[in-house]
């Protein structure tokens, strides 16, 4: 009798815990239905698009389009390219770089230049070789060496990107409606060769020149609104004379938007 009831209470056991079973099961099967559905819900990292443009224009327009102390920045990108559109300005270069919401990006249209920065000592050389009786006679004065050159030879190159380099951090705001940006701009010339040294000889002169770079950088942080173009700085160009009193100057402007989203 005793083990009968036992066994009756065993199977009621079981019985009661099925249903627990099932429902365990049931919240884990909705948890992994539910769990697509709220990974689509959650927030994704916007895109964001920087514009960049580069106007030269004269120091008197200068003057003229700051005089304003209230003029936005895109007031003065609209007057800066009407001047352009007159032919008084020029566009010196554009660029568009786009990335994730706080991520570095980085834009590079460069020409990679090699030139060279040491030579060895020029030395006293014949073509073709004189002997050491030759030699001897020659340094007494008896007698003219063949061709008698001064030669110096490269011995170390480097590398100079030349064109435009832009490095730029957008973050955007958590209402969406400025973008702090960090950025660094760089755009790089070549101007020709300097004469470093000339060294004479009998039957011609051998120039050691080193390459002149000009570059118009600048490292900087700001805020901005979304969708408006901003004036971020004015460069000088230093390839004009003289350079205390530069004839030109080239407005930085910038624009930071959200690809896609709504107008406001």
């Amino acid at each position: 009798m005793t083990r009968m009831n036992t066994d009756r209470k065993m199977k009621f056991a079981c019985a009661s815990s099925i249903p627990g079973s099932v429902g365990s099961v049931l919240s884990c099967i909705a948890l992994l239905l539910g769990s697509p559905q709220s990974r689509a819900d959650e927030p994704v990292p916007q895109n964001i698009r920087v514009l960049v443009s580069m106007v030269e224009v004269s120091h008197t327009d200068l003057t003229s389009l700051l005089s304003n102390p209230t003029a936005s920045g895109a007031e003065i990108f609209t007057a800066a390219n009407a001047l352009v559109k007159s032919g008084r300005a020029k566009t010196v270069d554009s660029a568009v770089l786009t990335t994730r919401n706080g991520q570095a990006t980085e834009i590079t249209t460069v020409k990679e230049m090699t030139y060279v920065t040491e030579y060895e000592p020029p030395q006293l050389v014949s073509d073709p070789p004189l002997s050491p009786l030759e030699n001897r006679a020659w340094l007494r004065g008896q007698g003219d060496p063949p061709l008698v050159v001064y030669d110096s030879t490269p011995s170390c190159w480097d590398t100079r990107n030349v064109g435009l380099t832009i490095s730029a951090v957008p973050t955007l705001s958590p209402d969406a409606r400025s973008v702090t940006l960090a950025f660094i701009p760089e755009w790089v010339e070549h101007h020709g060769d300097r004469l470093i040294r000339a060294v004479p000889g009998p039957y011609f002169n051998f120039d050691i020149k080193m390459p002149d770079f000009r570059t118009l950088r600048c490292n900087t942080q700001f805020t901005i609104p979304t969708g408006a173009f901003e004036l971020v700085s004015v460069l000088t160009p230093m390839n004009q004379a003289p350079v205390p009193a530069p004839v030109t100057k080239v407005l930085l402007f910038v624009r930071c938007e959200v690809p896609g989203a709504p107008a406001k």
